[in-house]
């Protein structure tokens, strides 16, 4: 992702959040501190789909970046207008994370006021050291 779009992503997605689990401005930060470079996606789905949407997109990021270790993981998980994340779904997305290894991951959902084309986006921020 280009710079200004990654920028742009944060600042929408990140931190214009009011949702129920956030990720502050400090998180941020610490992704840039404490890692060598920095990437980041956008994807959209229908929310039953949203394990397997996370899950490849995460393998996606990880295959486009070999020559780097995945050291953090930074995900916002925006639902439509009336949409949610139940608990069996969130534990899916549990273990899903589990089987990333030994990484530093935050995350937050916030359910948006308008209705958006598809039942969820999500935005991820990942953060690399590396060999």
């Amino acid at each position: 992702m280009e710079k200004n779009q990654l920028e742009q992503m944060i600042a929408q997605d990140f931190l214009c959040s009011d949702g129920l689990l956030r990720v502050s401005l400090d998180d941020i930060i610490n992704l840039r501190q404490h890692c060598d470079f920095i990437d980041g996606c956008k994807v959209s789905g229908e929310i039953g789909q949203l394990p397997t949407i996370i899950s490849n997109t995460l393998e996606a990021i990880r295959v486009a970046h070999t020559e780097a270790l995945l050291v953090m993981v930074i995900m916002m998980i925006i639902c439509s207008n009336g949409k949610g994340v139940n608990i069996e779904q969130m534990n899916m997305i549990y273990h899903v994370f589990g089987q990333l290894g030994d990484i530093d991951l935050l995350w937050g959902i916030d359910n948006r006021r308008q209705e958006m084309p598809y039942d969820i986006s999500i935005s991820i921020l990942t953060g690399y050291k590396y060999f």
